[in-house]
């Protein structure tokens, strides 16, 4: 571990506490606006001070509930979309013991305005705070201090895609080389590099490939000289998660398709239902514009019913038409221009797309309708991409493991580009997510959708 990734780590804690003191200086000065203070009189007698050392006595019980939540890991890639959860979560956990402590106490704290806005701002104030430090790093990066220096090990896409990725600046990742084979020579060079110019952490992209013999050598090398060492698992690789029981000693290894069974199914559904409703009745001026732009556009209906494929059979997902009538007879024309590889089609300038369906699909309008296929209980609002049936005939023993659950309006390939990953790497999203499902993915899922979206990055 880096002496500069302890220190930017060691630095939140109190940033945090200096954030949350912020929020409750912010709060105090807010309930003295004429707007609140015009709805409603100030009456109480409390100053800024002396809130201020209240909140100071108490700010350490949220940090603790932080660090519960593991705010503190010591880890490189943090992102807004997981400190603003993460931060939501835990003060809500710490304004909740506050508002428990005075109940069993029976005191009578002169102001709800002041605990509402502190815990709303605190969130905002530490996910900004937290913000401003990764900038404040990457400056650092850029300057190339305290870069991770990283070493690919694997041929094949996994490897030139994270090469790429570690090439941003805000990662913070260096690839001092790359070796496409394991071998002994391969491994003096990388006793040599751990002299100059220095290794931090060994990735391995397709352990099948390599002799086994020479991955222990490798594993064994690696904590010699206190590198991290770690895997790109493959296809696979995912059957990891499991339960482990013991039946009379013997460990047994139950290995688990996926959390979302019992209630964490019914918590997922719950969660369906209020977000399609609350999405429906959000973006109805939404539906109105683009029912009447598309309709006078070019002839056609305005809604698109596609069949398509789930884990309990067909169903017909409905979309905000953006093709011109009739666009599925005048596809096998274009299948000599597909651009993807695998069952799954895609050309980059469709001549089917009319001029309002390249705007909806760049900004996902035309997903919009699915939102009643959610309703419905036929999608949910995250999960795998929904499966034409003629792209499943295609598909091989593994790919079908993604029918397990519904699919989803979004999801983690789509968020990590699913117009540019090929068919396997998507597969491997979706399965990886099936099998590690948890509500702060679908969460993290959400947000970065909503980011991919603003910013057209993966639009077409």
């Amino acid at each position: 571990m880096k002496r500069s990734e302890l220190l930017f780590t060691a630095l939140l804690v109190p940033l945090d506490y200096l954030m949350i003191l912020l929020a409750a200086a912010a709060a105090f000065g807010l309930r003295f606006l004429d707007i609140f203070t015009e709805a409603r009189p100030v009456e109480f007698e409390t100053t800024l001070w002396e809130f201020l050392e209240l909140v100071a006595i108490a700010a350490p019980v949220a940090l603790l509930i932080f660090a519960s939540l593991g705010f503190y890991q010591i880890r490189r890639h943090r992102n807004v979309t997981d400190d603003l959860i993460k931060a939501f979560i835990g003060m809500t956990v710490a304004v909740t013991v506050f508002i428990v402590y005075v109940f069993f106490t029976r005191e009578l704290y002169e102001s709800r305005f002041l605990v509402i806005s502190v815990w709303l701002l605190a969130v905002t104030c530490i996910t900004l705070g937290r913000f401003l430090l990764r900038r404040i790093r990457v400056m650092f990066f850029k300057r190339g201090v305290g870069l991770h220096r990283v070493v690919i090990l694997g041929n094949g896409k996994t490897g030139e895609r994270l090469s790429q990725i570690y090439q941003k600046a805000s990662l913070g990742h260096n690839v001092v080389a790359e070796y496409e084979t394991l071998s002994e020579g391969v491994l003096k060079k990388l006793k040599q590099f751990a002299k100059n110019p220095g290794i931090d952490e060994v990735i391995v992209t397709n352990t099948t490939a390599f002799d086994q013999e020479l991955l222990l050598q490798l594993h064994q090398l690696s904590e010699e000289q206190k590198w991290e060492f770690a895997i790109v698992p493959d296809l696979f690789g995912t059957l990891s998660n499991f339960d482990v029981h013991d039946v009379g000693g013997i460990p047994l290894f139950e290995i688990r398709h996926t959390p979302l069974e019992g209630w964490y199914r019914i918590l997922k559904r719950i969660i369906d239902i209020v977000g399609a409703l609350l999405f429906l009745v959000l973006f109805s001026p939404v539906f109105l514009v683009t029912a009447i732009w598309v309709k006078l556009d070019s002839s056609g209906p305005i809604f698109y019913g596609s069949q398509r494929v789930n884990k309990t059979g067909m169903f017909k997902l409905w979309k905000f038409r953006s093709m011109v009538k009739d666009a599925d007879k005048l596809k096998a024309k274009l299948m000599e221009q597909n651009e993807r590889t695998g069952p799954l089609f895609k050309i980059e300038n469709d001549p089917r797309v009319t001029r309002v369906g390249r705007f909806i699909r760049a900004t996902r309008i035309d997903e919009l309708p699915q939102l009643w296929n959610v309703l419905r209980g036929e999608m949910s609002l995250v999960g795998p991409r929904p499966h034409l049936p003629a792209e499943v005939e295609q598909y091989e023993a593994h790919h079908r493991r993604v029918l397990g659950i519904n699919s989803g309006m979004t999801g983690l390939a789509q968020v990590s580009g699913s117009s540019d990953l090929d068919f396997e790497e998507e597969v491997r999203l979706d399965t990886y997510y099936m099998e590690n499902w948890s509500l702060r993915m679908d969460l993290s899922i959400l947000f970065r959708t909503l980011r991919v979206v603003f910013g057209r990055k993966f639009g077409s």
